[in-house]
């Protein structure tokens, strides 16, 4: 008898918790899409799930773009072993942050049926369980924007329909991404320098759906079971501050260019003194091998797929830091005039490459070439000057 008085009492306890995860009639669920930061995180803007019920005292906000930072955070994060994961929390919470920065708020409300709105919300509860919550981060196939779209295709099935894809041929993925950073242009060099050539190839359909933004035009043109999925974006927080359109000075490229044209000077300055100095030679091989060195080690040091095969080993090479070590002896000069062939092969011939290069490597490979083609043509008795 107490048993069944205590299992009753039980069940009891557990109908407001059960019920407090069906939603009513008047429930609806939401895309957020938030406008494009002024930090490199940001840049691109963000996505996330709102499930809202007044009748049942919710307003909830999914978020897969959560991460914890540690002191291991940047290594993990080039070695591609960094783990996202989907938080749950209020809309004020979550909205806070955007009315702090002045960043936009979008919100799409999906117009569909109660049941197509339960199984989204235990969808995505289950998404939130401790042992689903987590998943390993890949900026253009795997992010808090494409989790998203898979849930919502997950959840609508076949009847969920994005009718206007992108064009063939219309956009790689480095022009979409290069498309958001004039704002940082440091941002955009160090992206340039590590991302490879997969990143050049042509995003085929709902590839493009990685960018907030893009999601967003696509679900405002999807249609599921034959009608509109979205309705009209309503704006929740106000944009404030546009961040694309802060156009930042190009330092990069003109430090490229100033250390280009320095290399030039030291170059023709060494033909008419008698005796050679080499500290400006050994301070670009230092420069140059150290850029190849993080390029190769982004390459074959880590589980990033979009850093393969990247073609900035071309102008700029480890092995030089190698060579520093042996500039005394005149066997190094073949190594000089390898790299000389090879850049002269690189800057004559910009529209060859797979790969679509940063505007400043142009520069920085002819710093290199000019120091190669130096270095490859000092004198025999080169030791004695060293």
């Amino acid at each position: 008898m107490k048993k069944g008085i205590v299992f009753i009492a039980f069940l009891f306890a557990l109908v407001p918790m059960l019920s407090a995860l069906q939603l009513s009639p008047s429930s609806k669920v939401s895309v957020l899409t938030c406008s494009p930061g002024a930090e490199l995180y940001s840049t691109f803007g963000h996505t996330a799930i709102r499930v809202h019920d007044p009748a049942r005292n919710i307003d909830w906000v999914y978020n897969y773009g959560t991460f914890e930072f540690s002191d291991d955070f940047y290594l993990l994060f080039a070695q591609g072993k960094l783990d996202y994961a989907l938080s749950k929390t209020d809309l004020t919470n979550f909205t806070n942050e955007y009315i702090y920065f002045g960043r936009q708020v979008l919100e799409q409300e999906l117009i569909i049926e109660l049941l197509d709105r339960q199984a989204l919300l235990d969808a995505l509860e289950k998404n939130y369980l401790p042992e689903n919550r987590y998943y390993r981060y890949d900026f253009f196939f795997d992010n808090c924007c494409t989790r998203v779209r898979d849930i919502l295709k997950e959840v609508l099935g076949d009847e969920l329909v994005f009718p206007n894809p992108i064009a063939p041929e219309s956009m790689t993925f480095r022009e979409m991404i290069e498309s958001y950073q004039g704002h940082i242009p440091w941002g955009d060099f160090g992206i340039d320098l590590a991302l490879g050539v997969p990143c050049d190839r042509y995003m085929e359909a709902e590839e493009d759906m990685f960018i907030p933004d893009y999601l967003m035009k696509h679900l405002g043109e999807a249609q599921f079971q034959g009608k509109t999925l979205c309705a009209q974006p309503k704006e929740l927080v106000p944009l404030m501050v546009n961040n694309l359109e802060n156009k930042a000075f190009d330092w990069p490229y003109l430090l490229a260019v100033l250390l280009m044209i320095a290399t030039f000077v030291w170059a023709f300055r060494a033909t008419t003194r008698r005796k050679e100095r080499l500290w400006f030679d050994r301070v670009l091989l230092v420069l140059f091998g150290l850029i190849g060195v993080a390029v190769f080690l982004l390459w074959f040091a880590t589980d990033h797929t979009i850093t393969k095969i990247n073609l900035n080993l071309v102008w700029a090479s480890p092995l030089h830091l190698f060579a520093l070590f042996f500039l005394s002896k005149t066997w190094i000069k073949h190594y000089f005039a390898f790299c000389s062939i090879v850049l002269f092969v690189f800057l004559c011939s910009e529209w060859w490459w797979p790969m679509d290069f940063h505007h400043s490597f142009w520069a920085l490979g002819a710093a290199n070439f000019v120091l190669c083609i130096r270095l490859a043509t000092l004198p025999a008795y080169w030791g004695e000057r060293a």
